[in-house]
């Protein structure tokens, strides 16, 4: 019996691992889309109140270190790059791996029909 309930969570794990692989564009596309709306740049605009919990924990609507990487107008920014890395342009190549493998070639060149 053990050994099937090992079976069992090794095939379900291994589901869950392929479903993230799927999925994992999504996280991605959520960055730019984030980035296209500018929200870090609305939250850090303060155009909300700012609420403090009475826990004296962290106020709300604050940027974390990581969201505050992509403010558009900051000197240290990455917003510039997820638009690009996410453009559709450089996504394409993506597409064409398997095709690559099989054939030969450049994925790029495939997806575009020219070099880069």
């Amino acid at each position: 019996m053990v050994g099937t309930i090992d079976l069992e969570e090794e095939m379900l794990q291994g589901q869950a691992d392929i479903w993230r692989f799927i999925y994992a564009f999504a996280d991605s596309m959520a960055l730019k889309s984030a980035v296209e709306l500018r929200i870090a740049e609305i939250i850090h605009s303060m155009v909300f109140a700012i609420q403090h919990p009475s826990n004296g924990g962290e106020p709300l609507y604050d940027l974390t270190h990581s969201s505050k990487w992509i403010l558009h107008d900051s000197k240290l920014t990455l917003a510039p790059q997820i638009m690009a890395q996410t453009h559709p342009w450089l996504m394409a190549p993506w597409t064409c791996f398997s095709r690559c493998m099989k054939v030969g070639g450049v994925a790029f060149k495939k997806a575009h029909g020219s070099e880069i």
